[in-house]
């Protein structure tokens, strides 16, 4: 005789609840990065994922849950992007661990862009939330961004300076084309996210930083 007492959820099942959960989790980024937090509701996450509201209410309780799980997505997309570009290098070599450290950036920046339009809206806001990201998430980017400059400041292949200042001109330079994108294209009749334009940002970030071009001579 067969116990009927605990049901197993399928794979199929469980494979349509992560896609469900996928789903609202994009919707919630999207509609976080045009409208913030106080301009976004569960039925407009709803409406943009196809889904009934209530089933939002299901996977992540209310609106605080469903924040800050877009915010850990994005934060995991980031560190894949940042772990698939420090392992293409020498981690013995202090310029090409910050050019990683750059490229990772900026290739984060144009596969999301809703992140940094998210970050801008956040941080005026300065709420409790937004203190949570910064010191779960932000903060350890910041602490390795520190790692690669001062390394790179001590061995002649970085511009010297206060970090800060120099994290925030590359976080700026990195991002602005593309989290302005509409508007970049507006004023420029062309598309940001082309991969020469895309390159031409990636040459900025190395300038700001003060890294010494590919065709220039490298200290020792």
């Amino acid at each position: 005789m067969v116990d009927r007492s605990t049901k197993q959820t399928s794979p199929k099942k469980r494979f349509a609840h992560g896609q469900r959960r996928e789903k609202i989790v994009d919707a919630a980024i999207v509609e976080f990065s045009l409208f913030g937090f106080a301009g976004t509701t569960m039925r407009s996450v709803g409406d943009r994922a196809g889904v009934n509201h209530q089933l939002i209410v299901h996977h992540f309780q209310n609106m605080d849950g469903l924040w800050r799980a877009a915010m850990m997505r994005l934060s995991e997309e980031a560190n894949e992007l940042m772990q698939q570009s420090m392992a293409r290098i020498d981690q013995g070599d202090d310029q090409e661990t910050l050019e990683a450290f750059i490229d990772s950036i900026v290739a984060f920046a144009v596969k999301r862009p809703e992140a940094f339009r998210i970050m801008i809206i956040e941080t005026a806001a300065d709420s409790e939330r937004f203190a949570w990201f910064v010191d779960t998430y932000v903060r350890g980017l910041f602490e390795t961004f520190r790692a690669c400059l001062t390394a790179a400041q001590r061995a002649g292949v970085a511009a010297p300076g206060d970090v800060g200042t120099l994290y925030y001109a590359l976080i700026g330079t990195a991002t602005s084309s593309f989290t302005l994108a509409n508007e970049n294209a507006k004023l420029t009749s062309s598309n940001p996210f082309r991969e020469q334009a895309i390159e031409h940002v990636r040459r900025l970030c190395r300038r700001v930083l003060g890294v010494p071009s590919a065709d220039a001579d490298r200290p020792g």
